[in-house]
């Protein structure tokens, strides 16, 4: 019970003022001045504060042992306990009197369930006791309805029922089941006021319910009110299914194909698929998780404001478009930005006649093929102009449909309205045609653009975007036609020579200038024509265009859906995102949400060989992942040698961390808090805490076997320590000496090239020296050991006698081991294949002629027998010998040849004879 809801320096505090009391109560005297003998033996019994604590891990380990095997009841359990309020006792107590009590009433209730008595909870003690026993009887739930929740626990007889009240839910936060107690045992120096609760914020949970927790701390970063979860859930889904089929594309390539399996975005559409498509059993938790991340969470940091949905502002909104949506959508910006009020110089109209030519759209498109290298452009109305014709005018005619203008193929042709632009350039490098549209084509000099492209003139441009007196009726204050003659005349005069087109020099009266405003200039984007002098079009246009930062979840969604998107950008606009400085963060500006989604893909990573393994759910309040030691120190081990035009694709990616980087993380995830430097861990072999082990893979594999450096492998168990034990080899592993008498047993016989298993007694057993070391975790003052160094020995042994302790990472640094890579079709023949090149080879069968090697080189026969291989190898490069790994159906003339030349320094084997392990 104590294990269930407080921590495990509370409990040990707790078990200390229960000790120190109840020996105290048996050692009173009688009034009689008699004390029972039994009673005066048992006040004697001594146990240390390590006693107290081995004895609570022992409890926790069972805890999360039985919470792995009755997951479904439990959760139907806590479902019910995270909507009470309830007490574990309703007056304030001491310490032992408060646990006494608790203890006697769950004990009481239970006996009774069990044998079928039907009861009704009073207090949270009962429900605390159930929690940690796990029992589960069935439950009547009173609230605003009656619930009935059948458990069918076979430990429960019929009719053991209990009726738990929800009166009073309405006034107050739910807390759950709750003690409250004042700790004097837990600090060296105060007493501690403290509650404990078995609500949702005190369990465990998956690594795949922690996707759940991120996607709801993504909606209160994007939309602050008014968020709807299953909405961005939607959207997410739709950004995944996009990126997968770009992805999947490019199957040659294998960045992507990472990018597919590994990426933070898949982590987190699987999250939201789960929790669209979840069964209503799990809907309700997937739901609870999501609120907890909206509500709690602080795993991708902390922002003043909202920020863009994946950084998708207006202008990279654009960017990731396809062409006709990019027009679309710029055309939507253009109608936005006309004066809400009238001008007075055109009356209440305010869509006067050219104002609507004041903005046009640009995009440029790649060339048609290699031998043109200049970029191509096409021009696009931004808005349609209609007020400045009469009103009999039909809606379908020429003045009231939009107009493209693309670059001809001769310069001989007049600009003419075409019915299809597909003849202009082939292969699909214009935009599509649309029925409703004007095409017209213009000479190839006719857009001459900045160096920047942030402006550009129109040479020979339509009437409607130059200012004349058939543009605009302007006041009688305005210039007349001839200052933008001049101003025109002067600009392109100022263009070097080599960018002037002599077939299209610009008359005086043809040329119209216009200026970024909005929108990719690399791709599409609108421009504003720039006032001429005298002419002030800000009077008449707003003059600071109010275009938003950021795009709606509507508008990014309804993209997605429509296949507006073009894959290959967005994965571009995703993959740079890691890179960017984030204006929106407070404190260290290098940190963002897209380095914390990136940690902790990272960190699922890891976790991926560990399906059974829970993490503190208390992490989500940490802060943000990206600023942890082991992601931010990272000693990244990247294999990836592929360079191709993908390698953005790796800021999509995960990290490959550094073994100790790996064990930094799960310390992090296990204990919510810890945040070790992977530096310091650098020997750390195995991880021991609560009921699991973390152990570095080569330890639990065959040696020849490929791991990742960060492959960590769980095993259910502990080694009875409380807290957390990082377990590390000591400096120098010994071996048996043999004694002089054991020659008759060592006979070194010629190996003849038989493949056989001779070290079947071998075993391997985790044992300690009695050194430990205390790891500092920010808890100054604290009586528990929260995590500490434990010298810990692999030893081997043979027939149940020990022969060596083996320290077996550091073997595989060694230069002196060798793993030749297997090849089966070598080529070499099947005599070649499988005998030795050597005639002079000694077997190695029994560990004697292991210890006591010959001078010659030697076969060790192992085969299929990972435990004695392992040892093998540890004991060989211990002993300085040149050691070769192999494995399966191998060929010796590969081996020797792969010897000879290895990498790691097994280039001379003249000297030493190598050891072959089998």
């Amino acid at each position: 019970m104590l294990a269930r809801i407080w921590s495990a320096s509370e409990a040990v505090g707790i078990w200390e003022q229960l000790y120190e009391e109840r020996k105290a109560e048996l050692s009173k005297w009688s009034e009689d001045g008699s004390i029972p003998m039994l009673q005066f033996n048992t006040s004697r019994i001594e146990l240390s504060r390590e006693n107290l604590a081995e004895w609570d891990a022992s409890a926790r380990a069972w805890l999360r042992a039985a919470d792995t095997v009755k997951k479904v009841n439990q959760h139907q359990l806590r479902l019910i306990i995270d909507n009470l309020t309830m007490p574990v006792n309703k007056e304030t107590m001491d310490v032992y009197a408060s646990v006494i009590e608790a203890w006697k009433m769950a004990l009481t209730t239970m006996d009774k369930l069990v044998g079928g008595i039907n009861h009704s909870v009073q207090n949270g003690a009962v429900l605390l006791g159930l929690s940690a026993w796990h029992i589960y009887p069935d439950m009547i739930v009173l609230g605003r309805g009656t619930t009935t929740v059948k458990q069918n626990d076979p430990l429960v007889a019929p009719g053991g029922v209990i009726t738990i009240g929800l009166r009073g839910v309405e006034l107050e936060e739910c807390r759950g089941v709750y003690w409250s107690l004042s700790l004097a045992n837990v600090r060296y120096y105060e007493t501690v006021n403290s509650e404990g609760s078995i609500s949702s914020d005190a369990s465990r949970i998956t690594f795949e319910d922690i996707w759940l927790v991120v996607l709801g701390s993504l909606i209160p970063l994007w939309e602050r009110q008014g968020s709807n979860p299953r909405e961005v859930a939607e959207m997410i889904c739709l950004m995944w299914q996009s990126c997968s089929d770009g992805l999947a594309a490019a199957r040659q390539s294998t960045v992507r194909m990472a990018a597919r399996e590994d990426s933070w975005l898949k982590f987190l559409a699987a999250a939201a698929k789960r929790y669209l498509h979840s069964t209503s059993h799990e809907q309700e938790f997937s739901k609870r998780l999501v609120g907890l991340g909206q509500r709690r969470s602080n795993l991708l940091g902390h922002y003043d404001r909202p920020i863009p949905i994946f950084e998708l502002t207006d202008a990279t909104f654009v960017q990731i478009l396809k062409a006709e949506a990019k027009i679309e959508h710029l055309r939507h910006i253009a109608r936005n930005q006309y004066l809400e009020t009238t001008d007075p110089r055109f009356g209440k109209d305010l869509d006067v006649p050219g104002v609507a030519d004041v903005m046009v759209i640009k995009v440029c498109q790649p060339p048609p093929d290699d031998r043109q290298r200049k970029t191509l452009f096409q021009l696009a109305t931004a808005t349609i102009r209609n007020t400045a014709e009469p009103k009999s005018q039909e809606i379908g005619s020429s003045k009231h449909r939009p107009k493209r203008w693309t670059i001809r193929k001769s310069a001989d042709q007049n600009s003419i309205p075409k019915s299809s632009p597909s003849s202009t350039y082939p292969d699909g490098h214009l935009l599509e045609v649309r029925e409703n549209e004007e095409f017209y084509e213009l000479d190839e000099g006719s857009i001459i653009s900045t160096a920047d492209n942030f402006q550009f003139r129109w040479i020979d441009a339509p009437k409607t975007y130059l200012e004349d007196s058939n543009t605009l009726t302007s006041p009688s204050n305005l210039s007349s036609a001839g200052s933008s003659k001049i101003r025109a005349r002067k600009w392109f005069t100022a263009i070097p020579k080599h960018e002037q087109s002599q077939s299209s020099a610009p008359s005086k009266t043809s040329v119209a200038t216009f200026q970024f405003v909005y929108g990719d200039i690399n791709s599409a984007a609108l421009y504003r024509r720039v006032n001429v002098e005298g002419v002030s079009f800000r009077r008449l246009f707003k003059e600071k265009l109010d275009i938003k930062s950021d795009v709606s979840r509507r508008q990014i969604t309804d993209a997605f859906k429509n296949g507006k998107v073009d894959e290959d950008r967005f994965l571009h606009h995703l993959s740079s995102l890691n890179m960017w400085t984030d204006p929106h963060s407070t404190g260290d500006r290098n940190g963002t949400m897209f380095q914390a989604l990136r940690a902790i893909a990272t960190a699922a990573k890891v976790y991926s060989r560990m399906p059974s393994a829970t993490v503190a759910l208390s992490i989500i309040e940490r802060g943000p992942v990206w600023k942890a030691r082991w992601f931010k120190d990272r000693v990244s081990v990247n294999k990836t040698t592929e360079k191709d035009s993908d390698s953005d694709q790796h800021a999509l990616l995960p990290e490959n961390l550094s073994r100790p980087a790996a064990f930094a993380c799960i310390s992090m995830f296990e204990s919510g808090s810890f945040d070790f430097k992977p530096a310091d861990l650098d020997k750390v072999m195995a991880v021991s805490a609560a009921d699991s082990m973390f152990v570095a893979a080569p330890i639990l594999c065959d040696p020849a076997t490929a791991t990742d450096a960060h492959e960590v492998r769980r095993i259910v168990g502990n080694i009875g320590r409380a807290g957390m034990s990082f377990l590390i080899p000591p400096r120098n592993t010994k071996t048996r000496k043999i004694a002089l008498e054991e020659y008759r047993v060592i006979n070194h016989d010629p190996y003849n090239g038989k493949v056989e298993d001779c070290f079947q007694d071998t075993t391997l057993h985790l044992g300690f020296t009695g050194w430990e070391r205390e790891l500092e975790t920010g808890n100054d003052g604290g009586k528990h050991k929260d995590a500490f160094f434990l010298e810990s020995l692999i030893s081997a042994h043979d027939r149940g006698e020990w022969f060596a302790d083996l320290d077996v990472l550091t073997t595989f640094t060694s230069p002196l081991l060798c793993i030749p890579d297997r090849n089966s079709d070598c080529g070499h023949s099947t005599s070649d294949r499988q005998h030795p090149p050597e005639s002079n080879l000694v077997a190695i069968d029994r560990w004697e002629e292991m210890l006591e090697r010959p001078a010659n080189t030697a076969v060790v026969r192992a085969h299929n027998n990972w435990l004695a291989r392992l040892a093998a190898a540890a004991v060989s490069v211990k002993l300085g010998n040149h050691t070769v790994l192999l494995s399966g159906i191998h060929c010796w003339k590969c081996d020797q040849h792969a010897t000879g030349r290895d990498a790691r320094g097994l280039r001379d084997f003249r000297e030493k004879s190598p050891i072959y392990i089998l």
